[in-house]
């Protein structure tokens, strides 16, 4: 029978846990281990953001950031437990080491360690170590919200301790829309609608989208132009049309006021992400917003600027 996992706060042996910010510290010394963890200032935060694992190079992903947690000088003996949509009783997804300050979660099925109850103490001061039980998780779903949990577990010989539960917000991991038209490599002449796949499925989520076009295929910040964004729960293609600004106005003119250089190429891309999502997904490398973007695709736009005359 699998162990459940430490679900409870731990008091301190021989002392009294303190509450600080909604989460348990712990101080004095324990028989067999040595010293709990200190207590710090700030409080421990969870940021839970939709991504491509890694960073925008890859599948849909979960990075998930924790900060504060007590760890002190016990690093070698820390694990932080982690549940996605967390309940009672449930078993955790995932473990991370006090080594590194974030993970990822992906659609890949995993198998780890974590350490379970039974914890037991005494009044006298003594306590039992938590075991280490073998987990399994299945991945998660493209387009399906999700909120973690993160519990510190700090364990040395005989006693172990535990943190309170630390939540995120909400993270929707979602994949790559499919760009559809203009198709990559086409001319474009004139004002298009740019069309590409939702990214709405089984779960009744409303997506934010945005458009961007650049002269590189980086899509630097100073030379990129972002669409005003199309919110929808619509399972269906999407379109998102840039609008003249004057009559008679040409595209290539549109692009240049608004801050993308006169090209022969130019590359477009689509980001999305869950308007519901806290606090969002982590932002593009190179523009800054908060999107999970697409791969981009060209197109040219004959009689370029660079060749014509006015």
């Amino acid at each position: 029978m699998m162990s459940k996992p430490i679900r409870k706060t731990l008091k301190t042996l021989g002392a009294s846990a303190v509450l600080l910010a909604g989460f348990s510290f712990f101080g004095g010394a324990c028989g067999g281990g040595g010293s709990q963890p200190a207590s710090l200032a700030s409080a421990p935060t969870v940021v839970a953001q939709a991504t491509n694992y890694p960073d925008n190079s890859g599948g849909p992903a979960i990075k998930l950031t924790f900060a504060n947690f007590p760890s002190g000088p016990y690093a070698a003996g820390i694990q932080y437990v982690i549940y996605r949509n967390y309940a009672a009783d449930s078993p955790p997804t995932q473990v991370s080491t006090s080594a590194q300050s974030f993970a990822y979660d992906d659609t890949n099925s995993r198998n780890f360690n974590y350490y379970s109850a039974p914890l037991i103490q005494s009044a006298a001061g003594a306590c039992s170590a938590a075991t280490s039980t073998a987990g399994t998780a299945t991945g998660i779903a493209p387009g399906v919200p999700y909120s973690y949990t993160v519990q510190e577990v700090y364990t040395s010989g005989a006693c172990s301790y535990e943190t309170a539960p630390i939540a995120s917000g909400i993270a929707t991991p979602l994949g790559a829309t499919s760009l559809i038209s203009p198709a990559d490599g086409q001319n474009v002449y004139m004002f298009v609608p740019f069309t590409f796949s939702s990214l709405v499925g089984t779960a009744p989520i409303t997506v934010q989208y945005v458009l961007q076009i650049s002269n590189a295929p980086q899509f630097p910040k100073a030379t990129t132009y972002t669409s005003p964004p199309l919110v929808t729960g619509n399972p269906n293609n999407q379109s998102i049309s840039l609008q003249p600004t004057k009559i008679n106005e040409l595209l290539q003119d549109f692009l240049t006021a608004n801050g993308v250089p006169a090209s022969p190429t130019y590359w477009w891309r689509i980001g999305a992400r869950n308007i519901a999502d806290v606090p969002g997904p982590v932002p593009d490398p190179t523009t800054g917003e908060a999107y999970v973007f697409c791969s981009p695709a060209k197109f040219q736009i004959p009689g370029s600027t660079m060749t014509r005359r006015h």
